[in-house]
């Protein structure tokens, strides 16, 4: 759940409360339209339960140019094994925008050596609110300016270098409404001499009330450094 003591890691942003991409297209009207956007971040371990980083890059690229602003992470495991659970906080730098804070508990659950279910509770507070729901664009992350509740799932299965599995989200946006993300990931393992050296994926997402309307089609990566 966090990362090695020591350990630098490069990625697409934080994986909770949902996994960002790279690159991430999400399509609408059936790819009539889109938006491109860009993420970049990192992760640091300072001991063997407690992570902090960074999500720095936030641009939305197509149609139009602007960033979003960054924000910064903590994550600490204190419970370590077959079960592992943890408290996460997240807060965007409120350089343009009002700030956003995230808080949850991730939870991991093995199954054996070859599975995992990731999930938990976690909320979400935009300090603005916003009349557009989008799960990473910040701050607009819920239509008001309530919290909102994010509960993911994931299952990834290990085969050999390969991980893949099912995914899906239930998001209450101001307590009230609810609705479903769901979606399937694939991801590879990079390795040198016995050793990891990162992970190159994809994802697919749509909620499962747009009948392919709406769809986000991602690229991820992550790169691990020791120091």
């Amino acid at each position: 759940m966090t990362l090695p003591n020591a350990t630098l890691r490069l990625d697409d942003g934080p994986y909770w409360p949902l996994p960002s991409g790279l690159v991430e297209t999400t399509f609408y009207n059936g790819a009539d339209d889109s938006t491109t956007r860009l993420n970049f971040g990192f992760g640091i371990g300072f001991t063997r339960n407690f992570e902090m980083g960074a999500h720095i890059v936030k641009w939305q690229i197509d149609p139009g140019s602007h960033f979003a602003d960054p924000s910064i992470y903590g994550m600490y495991r204190f419970i370590d094994g077959d079960f592992e659970l943890g408290i996460y906080a997240e807060a965007t730098l409120p350089f343009d925008r009002a700030p956003l804070i995230i808080g949850g508990m991730p939870l991991g659950i093995h199954l054996g050596d070859v599975a995992r279910i990731d999930t938990g509770p976690f909320v979400v507070h935009s300090f603005a609110g916003g009349p557009n729901f989008d799960p990473r664009d910040d701050p607009d992350f819920g239509p008001g300016d309530d919290p909102d509740l994010i509960v993911p799932f994931e299952l990834p299965i290990s085969i050999h270098r390969l991980t893949l599995g099912p995914e899906a989200a239930l998001i209450v946006p101001d307590f009230q409404d609810d609705f479903w993300l769901v979606g399937f990931f694939i991801g590879y393992t990079l390795t040198s001499n016995g050793r990891t050296l990162g992970d190159l994926g994809g994802r697919f997402r749509t909620p499962p009330q747009s009948d392919l309307d709406v769809f986000t089609v991602m690229f991820e990566m992550q790169f691990f450094f020791d120091f």
